[in-house]
């Protein structure tokens, strides 16, 4: 039996936070489950900080329960003129079904995503690197010495832009005590601006790389996680796929509100209705 090499891989909440969405949209395109099934090989280590950790879960619950009040907010606007225009009350009893088998759709996905994310965290080949005191003082100390990945947008939180300094040094910190790592190839999938090198989203960050170069054979990142396993585990994710997470993505791309316009909360109802509804 041929011998695998595993690659170390880091991948952020937001990577995760936009393939749970994107596979309750699609289902076709299963993402987290190639996760899964690459680390379950052994062909992926997958370094997840504690932060990311707590923090995916966290956002996995919020996330859909704001899509699910988004779908709710559209039905009744809907319902609001429906009533202005007289309608049926065999057609309002329909869409309130229709509502309600949406409702129990979203809880389901959310129920079977937040399973299958467990799981990923659980395996054998995903460390979970715990929070200490170090990682703390190096993460807070690299965040006041505005070094990269730190996100100096004024208007969040401090504990928001410190936290990628955190899940940094998290690690580093692993690496370095686990030299066995050095003859792996590493691999970052983040959509975090401040981890790359240009706008573009192509290479990453000078500083970031230096830090990592001494730690691991080689470093690549991605923004996208369909062309990481295209591209590092020989998945073949079609260009219309790309397009498509891509495309999804977007709605997505709100603030933590969730404030979704009435047209995308179409979009997204459209996805779990039986019925697939094109107007309201």
């Amino acid at each position: 039996m041929e011998k695998i090499t595993p690659k170390i891989v880091f991948i952020d909440t937001s990577i995760f936070m936009d393939c749970a969405l994107e596979e309750a949209e699609d289902a076709n395109i299963k993402v987290l489950e190639e996760f899964e099934d690459k680390i379950s090989k052994g062909k992926m280590i997958l370094l997840i900080p504690e932060v990311v950790e707590k923090e995916t879960l966290r956002e996995l619950k919020k996330k859909f329960f704001n899509l699910e009040s988004s779908i709710l907010k559209l039905f009744k606007v809907s319902k609001e003129q429906k009533i202005s225009h007289k309608i049926s009350k065999i057609e309002e009893k329909i869409k309130d079904q229709c509502k309600k088998e949406i409702n129990n759709e979203i809880e389901t996905k959310h129920q079977d995503t937040e399973k299958l994310i467990n799981k990923i965290f659980k395996n054998k080949n995903t460390k979970i690197i715990p929070l200490s005191d170090k990682i703390m003082t190096s993460g807070f100390m690299r965040a006041l010495l505005l070094r990269a990945p730190h996100n100096n947008n004024q208007d969040k939180p401090a504990h928001d832009r410190d936290r990628d300094c955190v899940c940094f040094e998290s690690i580093l910190d692993y690496l370095e005590n686990n030299k066995e790592y050095k003859k792996l190839e590493f691999i970052i999938c983040v959509d975090d601006i401040d981890y790359f090198d240009n706008a573009e989203k192509e290479k990453i960050n000078k500083e970031l790389s230096k830090d990592l170069s001494s730690k691991c054979k080689s470093i690549s990142i991605y923004s996208n996680p369909l062309k990481m396993l295209n591209k590092e585990f020989n998945k073949k994710y079609s260009k219309s796929e790309l397009k498509k997470f891509e495309d999804v993505k977007q709605v997505f791309m709100t603030s933590d509100d969730m404030a979704f316009t009435p047209h995308d909360s179409m979009q997204l109802a459209s996805a779990f209705d039986p019925y697939q509804m094109t107007s309201i």
